[in-house]
């Protein structure tokens, strides 16, 4: 079954991630491993993590199939390539904008932005 990411599901998904976390909310770093500096992540401990991991998950992308998106590479495969990962595969369908505004609400959290601008930056791609 695809699951269909609609501009619409974006914008309200965001606004929903953020009332739920708070505005000025800003995600850590995780140690993934004993010796790791810490990074971000899209699954930690077994649930939806950063931003477009819990914004996925919540929407029905299966936590294991995120979890491999961490393992791709040493820092884990960007939000974009991700999202594109996802529908090359079937698993999502989602447009272009859409994807451009996800990738910039996780590349505003990752530089240490509150999610509250996160997504207030990502929606102006709307």
């Amino acid at each position: 079954m695809t699951i269909n990411i609609s501009d619409d599901d974006i914008k309200h998904g965001l606004s929903v991630l953020v009332i739920k976390q708070g505005e000025d909310f800003v995600y850590s770093k995780r140690n993934v491993t004993e010796d790791s500096e810490g990074r971000r992540v899209y699954v930690h401990q077994g649930k939806p993590d950063c931003i477009i991991g819990q914004f996925l998950a919540g929407k029905g992308v299966p936590v294991e199939r995120l979890k491999r998106g961490d393992t791709t590479t040493l820092l884990g495969r960007s939000a974009f390539d991700l999202l594109d990962d996802l529908r090359e595969e079937g698993v999502i369908t989602i447009s272009w904008k859409g994807m451009n505004a996800l990738r910039v609400a996780q590349s505003m959290q990752d530089r240490g932005r509150t999610w509250g601008d996160a997504a207030t930056l990502a929606l102006m791609e709307f």
